[in-house]
């Protein structure tokens, strides 16, 4: 059965998030003491393994192959617990319930993780674990529609501490030595979800976040067997040891070899792990993208989304996907699932599908120096010259909101520089100019923070000559412009092309990268950067976004900077 996701409801808060507009959610959310009402024993008992629910009797030799450290093939192999290596492992890694759009109840293997933030803990698991696939019959079509899952429930090493048990569970969440977490939030990257078919998907990755409010854990200290807020510790990074991710392009040892552990269903609630050597392949069935493969390791039945480990003690290299042998890298997109993941805010009540590609790629546009335009495409090219420029406006900004920026440049001596720019975010304006000098809606120093068309602005004095002005759209991502003595930068750091789609002005189109003429059809790329800035100059029919308006204004042209330029034919016309 394959499994993905829908895209979330209305996001404002991110420029690299996918806006809601693209598909329908399907996120139901539950606060703690629902979750903690529908997770009795009896349906934790009853639930089966999310990924392949036919495995749930599944014999020990098929439901997992596996390899020692040594390499010598042993069938059935149980996670050591004999290093403390080892046992940590044993603490961070968990069974993760879930609730699939179908109402089955079933699991997946999920782990704890290092995230470096105080207010919250991160799994991870596989984006399969997450979301759901419905397939519906409307006359003689078949539609599909992705859709969250829900009610998840994390319990870290699942057992119910009965030495005479032999590492079986009660199902009885509130006796398990590190209790139960109920994660809120689900993040996937969109390469995944928008796929109907996850298996041997090469972004099958996803997180989940637990808030370190002490309601959404149900650990007992008093030994009671009735669920509830727990009154122990409550900060599941500190319960455990999270384990750490390794995001780079190597994170395996020499000889290759590699470990992967899960929950697999018929051993119930014991850890087990295959090893053997992994290789980046190239998968037929997924675009021929990289992905890590994994002879001879069959981890199935509910360990789908337990680490894969360079080491029994090592840091997280991939997933258990889908599929039999195959694991996501971490090396590329997974890290603005991971970035999101740490920022986004615990208020959320749906899930967040992140556009990792563009977050990946950096896409960074803006102005800065002397001034350096850099467009969405990277290129960057120099304007010698004077007037308001059309920076970059986007009609599509958010829902019901239009974001213009506007940027005035400066001749001084041999050289030019943005001397002030202008932030319109719907009815809202920011200018800001050298020195640090700025207004918000005409209110000169107006008191920050503050907010600009629903986003918060901060103003930062680095130093006497620096200043900071900083619109948050989210998850980490802002607007920054900066000043420094009269010279003032702007920065777009990893803008969503969906969310700037249609924007025009200095910086191009998004999705092409190229540099185009305000009839949106001719191509100024190979243009001088005065045919750029002449196309693109405010004209007099468009609002005046400044306090005040200074020479040269439309219809009066651009003023060259000749020194600049060393063009005499340009400054005389």
């Amino acid at each position: 059965m394959p499994f993905s996701c829908l895209l979330p409801t209305l996001l404002l808060f991110s420029s690299w998030v996918v806006p809601s507009h693209q598909h329908i959610s399907g996120y139901v959310y539950h606060k703690p003491e629902e979750v903690r009402a529908f997770w009795t024993p009896e349906r934790i008992a009853a639930a089966s393994a999310i990924d392949d629910p036919e495995l749930a009797n599944a014999t020990d030799a098929k439901s997992l192959r596996a390899r020692r450290l040594n390499g010598a093939a042993v069938a059935n192999a149980h996670w050591p617990e004999n290093t403390a290596a080892e046992k940590k492992v044993a603490k961070a890694v968990g069974r993760l319930m879930a609730v699939t759009s179908d109402g089955r109840t079933g699991w997946c293997t999920a782990s704890v993780i290092i995230d470096g933030k105080n207010d919250r803990s991160l799994l991870l698991t596989a984006a399969h674990c997450l979301c759901s696939e419905e397939t519906k019959q409307v006359g003689t079509e078949i539609k599909k529609r992705k859709v969250w899952n829900k009610m998840f429930l994390f319990i870290p090493k699942i057992d119910d501490g009965d030495p005479n048990t032999d590492d079986s569970t009660d199902r009885d969440c509130s006796n398990d030595p590190l209790g139960c977490w109920i994660p809120t939030i689900p993040l996937v990257d969109m390469d995944f979800a928008k796929t109907f078919d996850p298996k041997d998907n090469p972004f099958d990755y996803g997180i989940l976040v637990v808030n370190n409010n002490e309601e959404f854990q149900t650990k007992q200290s008093d030994g009671t067997d009735e669920m509830g807020p727990g009154d122990g510790a409550h900060i599941l990074d500190l319960v455990v040891d999270p384990l750490e991710v390794d995001t780079s392009a190597t994170p395996l040892p020499a000889n290759n070899m590699a470990l992967f552990v899960g929950n697999p269903s018929a051993h119930d609630a014991e850890l087990r792990y295959c090893s053997n050597k992994a290789v980046k392949k190239q998968n037929a069935d997924a675009g021929n993208l990289e992905q890590w493969f994994i002879e001879g390791c069959n981890v199935r039945g509910g360990a789908s989304g337990g680490p894969g480990l360079s080491s029994a003690g090592g840091k997280i290299f991939s997933v258990n996907g889908f599929g039999n042998v195959y694991g996501p890298l971490l090396s590329g997109y997974f890290k603005c699932v991971l970035r999101a993941a740490k920022a986004v805010p615990l208020n959320r009540k749906d899930g967040v599908v992140v556009f990792g590609e563009n977050c990946e790629l950096g896409k960074k546009s803006g102005v800065f120096g002397d001034p350096h335009f850099e467009a969405w495409s990277g290129k960057r090219y120099d304007f010698m010259g004077a007037c308001d420029l059309v920076f970059m406006r986007a009609p599509l900004f958010a829902p019901g909101l239009t974001l213009d920026i506007i940027v005035r440049t400066k001749i001084h001596a041999s050289y030019s520089f943005v001397e002030r720019a202008v932030v319109k975010i719907g009815e809202n304006v920011l200018e800001v100019a050298s020195y640090g000098e700025y207004f918000l809606d005409g209110v000169d120093s107006a008191s920050m923070p503050n907010t600009i068309g629903g986003f918060e602005v901060t103003h930062h004095q680095i130093s006497v000559n620096e200043h900071i002005f900083d619109i948050a759209l989210g998850l980490g991502e802002s607007i920054l412009i900066r000043t420094i003595d009269q010279m003032v930068s702007i920065e777009l750091d990893a803008a969503d092309p969906l969310r700037f789609r249609e924007s025009v002005g200095m910086l191009g189109d998004i999705k092409s990268g190229k540099l185009i003429a305000r009839n949106g059809v001719t191509v100024l790329e190979d243009a001088e950067p005065n045919v750029i800035a002449a196309e693109w100059q405010v004209r007099d029919d468009e609002q005046m976004l400044f306090q005040t308006a200074e020479y040269p204004q439309y219809p009066e042209k651009c003023v060259y900077n000749v020194i600049a330029t060393g063009d005499l034919e340009m400054a005389s016309a």
